[in-house]
């Protein structure tokens, strides 16, 4: 026998020889269905498993009072196989297990124990098809040196077994225990305190992991000081910690004499020597009684008596609060009710009632109110005051409560003063007014205001008891406010009595004359106040309020109010051409006549040959309308040309429609003076008064003319191939004025293919990426315009459309245009092209690169010829420039010239052009005219169509610059060139010996189109070396 301690799958075969026989040749049983003399291997594998949980260390495993584990729980498998001497299983043999604990170190004193080999839930004793037996150790908490004996007999009754030794040790050789606590408050009565602890205790391990299902014992160690929920309980599946709650409260505990309970708590793993000891400390708030935690008890508010109005009812509250002016909840008051000089008057809602409020956790209902008041309410309907007392009575000797030293603190009183009303009565005060409209019939603009007030008794006021009166009316310049009108005297009136009969005014004379009448009087004076005034009344809080109609006097002073639009356009214009006018007519005090009246409008002459009318028709420029309430309106309608609106205004009165239907019969003259004056030559119908107002002006007419403005510094790269440029459209009209703001124009380009353009845009917009504040101007229209890579060059008309006006000849102005007696047509479309500008739109490009290679040497040596000839002592250098745009994609159709410097032999400067020829001279060369071109088309032959005919040549033209426009950038953005230089770089700067200064030229492209773009320079050496 050999004892092992457990390391993972660790396998111990022992090998049980028995008497050996002869195997039979037969393969098709296992040897031990015919040998009753078998060898059998019984091997025990074990594996602890899920030791993470606790503790990995080879060959230790620990009582974790282990029973029926799961397959993630903490355990130590074992797995029994039994093979016989051909290495077949042994499927169903029984397993027989016997368990022992080692005592004393002695491998020889093995006593009985509780812990032992289990199996699983629906697990077997007996082996599976492949010859195995699993199960645990089920340790119940015991720990120790075991020895497990596996046994099994076969058919023949003979015994294989081997035995297995496992170390099973202690829990609390590595776990440490880990107490916390926190502390919550229960309140009750609003003074007394109850505490509750939750002790939570977790379980860590050596590595300081959470244990899980470790059983935790709870002890209150401190005898009658509050409880536990429970004394055991267990950390959870995941090493969540134990807990128990404890409760105390410490006011409840009898016999206390400290302010504060000092409590002890034993927290410990059950059935290991692992304990920690909790002390708390708790202090002790309020009485188990809240009757003795009172310290003020009074009414509240603190009065010695509180009014009651008969018939109603009203709330009276007292409060009980603690040293802490605390209110106190569920103390008991009581109410009782006496009267002065007899029993009560009055009566009580209830006797008894808890002051306010309790807060209990377990009570859903929640009640609103103030911590430690109670209430009753007070009825009276027989009148009569009453004294209230409330008292509170010691919980145990049911005496009224006292203090400390006998004083009682437990009762007040207060007396209930009844007010006696009338029932069904209600305050009246009314005002009434001789005249409700001034002027009255009599020409008086004022009036007499009589005010009159009864009680709920219906008395009248005290006499010489005085009342307010106010007049004001709404200001019409701020509404909601109130401006004081007229005068009132006096402002405070006192009330006196006298009989009906004794009073002229006839509001009085339905009263019997021996009526005795209460009023208070003032008069109301209209003065210039006109419109609706109102008369307010003020008494002992009541008011009232009468309305006074006051009709302006005659009409005085008229004036025009400062229209909207002031501005109006010309005929033809989308915007406005016309506006009312309103005239105000009004009295000597500045207010608006009530009574109607006839207004004349009449333009000026200036003003007539403008164009301008009344009404809409063409035809009337002198008008009458009929006011109300001193407003009359016309409308003033624009002509042709700007101008400043002149009138006059003339006030007649209404009473002229009888006799007159058109406004310039105003003008008749008085022939048979009529009025009496001596006079024949005035004027029939004089105006009550007249003014002269200049009240709007026509500004600028449709828009006759345009020009787009566009700047090319202006473009930029907005990403995505993308390059956008603001685009303007400046309009004026005949007058050279800016149109007006909010002119429509619709953009579009020509063709439409080669860019995008905003379509629609208004004067006075904001230019694109501009200022709101300030990047807008009349008359002028902003878009953009947007185009690609592939479109860089492009020369699109850009054309934008709006709506005008002009001459039928296209040319004259409008005076002009009268003159030649053409038509001046209104409504008509303008077009406005970017070819009429100077310099042509074109797609440009913007922060284009350009760079020049040479493709041949750029040094040469002449080496000092005896007669230089400038026709063939030369140095060609090709050279390639490419333009690439802002993304680096190559820009095709570029103008691309090559600029020279430092150079004094006149290179010549020639494009190199691949193109298809006919080379009639027959000197293998191109010249000029030799090109070929496709009859349809009229564009060069390609390279393809050049090879299918044979008599065509395909090769390089040098085409001479400047210019430089006749050979562009091709596909690739290449523009290839042969700058030839000649001998007259050198001068001749010494004869004996002969020596040459040759000249360093230097070359750069320069794309020519707008914007821009500058290679950096190459540079050519040229030498003429003279040698002995």
């Amino acid at each position: 026998m050999k004892s092992i301690n457990y390391s993972n799958y660790k396998v111990l075969l022992i090998y049980i020889f028995l008497l050996i026989f002869s195997l039979s040749c037969d393969n098709s049983e296992p040897v031990s269905a015919e040998n009753p003399n078998l060898i059998y291997t019984i091997s025990v594998q074990t594996e602890v498993r899920n030791c993470h949980l606790l503790n990995c260390v080879e060959n230790t495993t620990y009582a974790y009072d282990v029973d029926n584990p799961l397959t993630t729980d903490y355990h130590l498998y074992f797995q029994i196989e039994i093979l016989d001497s051909d290495d077949e299983p042994v499927e169903g043999a029984e397993i027989n297990v016997q368990e022992c604990i080692l005592t004393g170190g002695d491998s020889s004193s093995c006593e009985s124990t509780t812990s032992s080999f289990a199996y699983f839930d629906g697990g077997s004793s007996t082996t599976n098809s492949e010859g195995i037996l699993e199960g645990y150790w089920k340790d119940n908490g015991e720990s120790g040196l075991f020895n497990v004996t596996f046994s099994y007999t076969d058919q023949y009754e003979t015994i294989n077994q081997t035995t297995e030794q496992i170390t099973v040790n202690s829990l609390s050789d590595f776990i440490n225990l880990s107490v916390t606590t926190s502390t919550s408050e229960v309140f009750s009565d609003n003074t007394n305190v109850t505490y509750q602890t939750t002790i939570s205790a977790r379980v860590l391990n050596e590595y300081n992991s959470s244990m899980p299902n470790i059983p935790i014992l709870f002890n209150l160690l401190t005898d009658g000081v509050g409880s536990l929920d429970n004394s055991l309980a267990y950390t959870s599946d995941t090493g969540e910690p134990a807990s128990a709650v404890y409760t105390i409260e410490p006011a409840s505990i009898p016999g206390l004499s400290s302010n504060n309970v000092d409590v002890v708590f034993s927290i410990s793993v059950f059935n290991e020597d692992i304990a920690e000891t909790l002390e708390a400390t708790y202090p002790v708030s309020g009485g188990q009684e809240p009757e003795y935690d009172i310290a003020e008890f009074y009414f509240y508010p603190n009065y010695e008596s509180i009014p009651h109005d008969q018939y109603d009812n009203t709330e009276i509250s007292v409060i009980a609060k603690n040293q802490a002016g605390v209110g106190i909840s569920n103390v008991l008051v009581r109410f009782a009710l006496d009267a002065e000089q007899r029993g009560s008057n009055g009566e009580i809602s209830h006797e008894f009632e808890y002051t306010c409020c309790e807060n209990s956790d377990s009570d859903s209902t929640i009640v609103e109110g103030q911590n430690g008041v109670a209430s009753v309410t007070y009825t009276n309907i027989q009148g009569g005051n009453d004294i209230l007392t409330a008292y509170v009575l010691d919980p145990f000797t049911s005496e009224i409560l006292t203090d400390s030293e006998g004083n009682q603190i437990g009762t007040d009183n207060i007396t209930i003063v009844n007010n006696e009303a009338c029932p069904n009565c209600d305050e009246d005060l009314r005002l009434v007014a001789s005249n409700y409209l001034l002027p009255d019939s009599n020409g008086l603009e004022s009036t007499d205001v009589y005010a009159f007030y009864t009680d709920s008794l219906g008395n009248p006021p005290a006499l010489n008891s005085f009342m307010t009166f106010s007049a004001i009316q709404t200001d019409p310049d701020n509404d909601g406010e109130w401006l004081e009108a007229g005068s009132l005297n006096p402002e405070n009136g006192l009330f006196v009595s006298a009989q009906a009969g004794e009073l002229d005014d006839p509001i009085f004379n339905s009263f019997p004359d021996d009526t005795t009448i209460v009023y208070a009087k003032t008069t109301f004076n209209a003065e210039t106040a006109s419109g609706l005034v109102k008369v307010v009344g003020l008494y002992e809080g009541l008011t009232d309020t009468l309305g006074v109609q006051i009709s302006s006097s005659y009409a005085h002073s008229v004036s025009i109010t400062p229209p909207f639009p002031s501005v109006i356009s010309v005929q033809g214009s989308p915007t406005d051409e016309s506006t009312v006018l309103e005239a105000v007519i009004t009295d000597a005090f500045g207010n608006n006549v009530t009574e109607p009246y006839i207004t004349r409008w009449k333009l000026t002459n200036e003003t007539v040959l403008g164009g301008v009318h009344l009404d809409g028709n063409e035809n009337l420029s002198d008008a009458y309308s009929i006011s109300t309430l001193g407003v009359s309106n016309i409308t003033v309608n624009s002509g042709q040309v700007p101008a400043s609106v002149a009138m006059n205004l003339e006030v007649h009165p209404y009473s002229v429609l009888e006799t007159i239907e058109n406004a310039d019969e105003l003008d008749a003259l008085d022939v048979d003076d009529l009025d009496g004056d001596g006079s024949t030559s005035d004027r029939l119908y004089e105006p009550i008064c007249s003014a002269y107002s200049v009240p709007l002006t026509v500004a600028s007419g449709p828009a006759t003319s345009g020009i787009i403005g566009y700047s090319f510094l202006e473009a930029e790269n907005i990403g995505g191939g993308l390059t956008e440029m603001p685009v303007s459209i400046m309009l004026w009209d005949t007058w050279a004025n800016p149109v007006v703001d909010s002119t429509s124009v619709y953009f579009t380009l020509n063709p439409e293919n080669l860019a995008e353009i905003g379509a629609e845009a208004k004067t006075n917009n904001v230019k694109p990426g501009g200022d709101p504040d300030s990047d807008h101007w009349p008359g002028v229209a902003w878009t953009t315009i947007t185009y690609n890579s592939a479109q860089l060059h492009e020369v699109p008309e850009i054309l934008g459309y709006t709506t005008g006006s002009f001459c039928a000849d296209s040319l004259s102005s409008y005076e002009e245009c009268a003159e030649l007696e053409l038509e001046w047509l209104t409504s008509q479309q303008i077009v406005v092209s970017s070819f009429a500008n100077p310099v042509d739109y074109e797609n440009v490009c913007v922060d284009c690169s350009l760079s020049l290679l040479p493709l041949s040497d750029t040094q040469v040596d002449w080496a000092c010829p005896a007669n230089p000839n400038p026709n063939n002592d030369i140095f060609e250098v090709i050279l390639r420039a490419q333009l690439l745009d802002f993304y680096g994609v190559p820009v095709q159709g570029s103008n691309v010239e090559l600029i020279y410097t430092g150079s004094q032999g006149a290179p010549t400067v020639e494009a190199i052009l691949n193109l298809c020829y006919f080379d009639i001279n027959g000197n293998g060369e191109y010249d000029d005219g030799e090109e070929q071109v496709d009859s349809e088309t009229g564009e060069p032959l390609t390279q393809e169509q050049c090879d299918a005919t044979t008599v065509l040549t395909w090769g390089q033209a040098f085409i001479l610059e400047p210019p430089s426009n006749q050979v562009l950038t091709d596909e690739d953005g290449n523009k290839y060139f042969r700058i030839t230089f000649n001998h007259n770089e050198c001068t001749l700067t010494a004869s004996d010996p002969e020596q040459y200064t040759c000249t360093s030229p230097t070359i750069f492209a320069n794309l020519v189109n707008p914007n821009g773009a500058q290679s950096d320079e190459v540079s050519v050496t040229l030498l003429s070396t003279c040698t002995d």
